[in-house]
């Protein structure tokens, strides 16, 4: 939603925005609703603008002309809200290619003394490795 609408109030003149639109011409059982209408009301002065179609302009032009320094904070908010955005943006780019780099990384050569010491380790539930007697199997004296 705009930040324009923290300066006007969005009212219903006419119609029921509650109510659903007939499907096809008439809809079935009765005639069709009333069209709502909208009207945008400044909250700064008493200037209302009619607003069928959500268009923002009229009252982007009205903020421009009649109240110029809500009109630069409005541009101001703006301008901050679209560099937080971009900056979200790049900020999940960036997370989304180093996950992606770190999931396609070519794992690291490692020897096979190393590779055999860890297997050795998880079976025996320790560390392993340059084991000279002391415990069962070390080759120490019998």
């Amino acid at each position: 939603m705009s930040l324009i609408w923290d300066y006007f109030d969005k009212v219903v003149v006419r119609g029921d925005p509650t109510q659903a639109r007939p499907r096809g011409r008439g809809g079935r059982g009765g005639p069709a609703p009333e069209p709502v209408v909208y009207e945008a009301r400044c909250k700064n002065c008493p200037s209302t603008y009619k607003q069928n179609k959500g268009g923002a302009r009229s009252i982007r032009y009205h903020l421009k002309t009649q109240h110029g320094t809500l009109y630069a904070k409005l541009v101001r908010d703006e301008v901050a809200a679209e560099r937080q955005r971009v900056a979200d943006l790049d900020e999940v780019d960036a997370a989304e290619r180093a996950a992606d780099a770190l999931a396609f990384e070519t794992p690291r050569k490692r020897s096979r003394r190393a590779l055999f010491a860890d297997a050795n380790s998880d079976l025996t539930g320790g560390p392993s490795g340059g084991r000279k007697g002391g415990g069962p199997g070390g080759g120490g004296p019998s």
